[in-house]
């Protein structure tokens, strides 16, 4: 479930094959990826809980947890959901709720998306909307959308 480019891959393995390949290589190995240690709790029971270390992944929808975290967290499945892996598989996963999601002091109810065991967990779109941070590729952090304690939520 990572971001794609638009040539099919992901962005630590694509190199652009024209004259500006080394400018473009320099560009993607300064960007990096963006880890954050998050604070995940079952918000039906708060004693349920554990930290880790996520992978921002803005080309993925929603947060996805190995199984064995989702096990850790006491989480119920409450759906399934089709998604497409970074290498194009396709697969049908749990849907698990719910989950509570803290970076720095900044709070989310979200649901998530079981992963096979193993993988990385990774924070998706929603939640970063929902958490009102953004990724700032220069520093390698997540900064707030909106200056302030507590995510903005915009509504009309």
């Amino acid at each position: 479930m990572l971001a794609w480019d638009v040539h099919g891959g992901n962005s630590r393995d694509y190199v652009p094959r024209e004259p500006c390949a080394e400018a473009a290589t320099r560009y993607a190995v300064r960007m990096g990826e963006i880890r954050v240690r998050v604070k995940l709790s079952n918000l039906a029971d708060p004693s349920r809980r554990a930290t880790a270390e996520m992978l921002v992944d803005t080309g993925a929808t929603r947060v996805s947890l190995p199984g064995g975290l989702v096990r850790r967290l006491g989480l119920k499945k409450v759906a399934e959901a089709h998604v497409e892996y970074a290498d194009g598989r396709k697969a049908r996963v749990p849907v698990v709720a719910p989950l509570k999601i803290a970076i720095d002091g900044r709070v989310a109810v979200s649901d998530a998306v079981r992963a096979p065991a193993r993988t990385e967990p990774l924070l998706g779109l929603l939640a970063l909307e929902a958490l009102d941070l953004v990724p700032d590729p220069t520093t390698q952090r997540l900064k707030p959308k909106h200056p302030g304690k507590w995510p903005r939520m915009m509504l009309k």
